[in-house]
């Protein structure tokens, strides 16, 4: 009979999954063949720790304190080490990304989106409109941190002037403790774009079907 015993511990902190697996072992055991392994925790962080239990009492409580504390100098260090990369992503800006619309089959309109798309990837300076609905998310001591934005091209029209573009718009969000975040609210914009790719803005307001900024885990 094998006299192994495995027990697994889950710790969480924020969105983060660590599962340390103890590998208890009996000084008069065989090991087993099939030990602990990560098939069951895909994408999760997972180290393992061996413990000797010998059956006296005082040793075995000390191997577990042990163990214990180790477990907790590499949960806390994992902490640390995403916390540090969630800091660092606040202060990357991202640039604003607009894709076409998905009913869209016309394959001239989609190509009328497609180079109002490429234009806006050079990031043109933000309208007040768009910044006063966004402002709470755009100074660098907020909590949430608006890094960039990303939106759909909805429409594109020629006229005397270019085209007229119009889009809907909407910030990509980071929080400094859970990372990545979404909000539903967007900004819907009309902007001219000159036959050279350059754009001016004509209207930033919020989205009539679309001024619910509630946020969610992404």
């Amino acid at each position: 009979m094998n006299n192994f015993k495995r027990i697994s511990s889950t710790l969480c902190a924020t969105s983060i999954l660590i599962v340390f697996g103890f590998l208890v072992r009996s000084s008069r055991s065989a090991p087993s063949a099939d030990a602990v392994t990560t098939d069951d925790c895909v994408g999760c962080t997972q180290s393992k720790i061996q413990i000797e239990l010998t059956g006296d009492p005082d040793g075995d409580a000390a191997a577990w304190a042990k163990a214990n504390a180790a477990a907790e100098v590499m949960h806390a260090a994992i902490i640390a080490k995403n916390g540090a990369t969630r800091l660092a992503a606040l202060e990357n800006w991202r640039g604003t990304t607009l894709a076409a619309k998905d009913s869209i089959n016309d394959q001239d309109t989609i190509a009328l989106h497609v180079a109002a798309s490429k234009a806006f990837s050079a990031d043109p300076p933000a309208p007040a409109g768009r910044t006063a609905v966004f402002q709470q998310w755009l100074t660098a001591d907020s909590e949430i941190r608006c890094v960039g934005y990303y939106g759909t091209v909805e429409s594109v029209t020629p006229n005397a002037d270019g085209k007229l573009v119009v889009i809907n718009v909407s910030p990509r969000l980071l929080s400094k403790k859970s990372g990545v975040l979404f909000t539903p609210g967007a900004c819907v914009e009309a902007w001219q774009m000159a036959d050279d790719g350059s754009l001016t803005n004509l209207k930033s307001i919020v989205h009539p079907k679309r001024s619910n900024f509630v946020i969610f885990n992404d």
